[in-house]
């Protein structure tokens, strides 16, 4: 798959088409070791927030793709069902996040 270029200031139109070639390259690439899924979530000022996944095994790593809001995301727990983030930041934020097994 080739990856076309992007912007490095991103729009609403152009941002859901890097999400979407993400998505596609990094679920392209899955076997029976390598896969991913992006989450999306709202995470309130200092509070863990819990997002359910579909990875059906707990995932390795995470990489966020995009932050909307002034906070500090780490990790929680993670599950074969479930991811935990805890924004320590004092307002609220909007991210996506992609999940990868190992």
């Amino acid at each position: 798959m080739r990856v076309p270029s992007f912007p490095t200031q991103f729009t609403e139109e152009s941002y859901k088409e890097l999400t979407t070639t993400l998505n596609d390259l990094f679920l392209n690439l899955s076997t029976e070791n390598f896969g991913g899924q992006i989450v999306m979530g709202t995470l309130p000022a200092n509070a863990m927030t819990r997002v359910s996944h579909s990875l059906r095994t707990v995932p390795k790593w995470r990489i966020i793709l995009k932050q909307r809001g002034n906070g500090l995301i780490t990790d929680g727990d993670f599950t074969n069902s479930f991811v935990e983030f805890r924004n320590n930041g004092s307002e609220e934020v909007q991210a996506a996040i992609l999940l990868l097994k190992g």
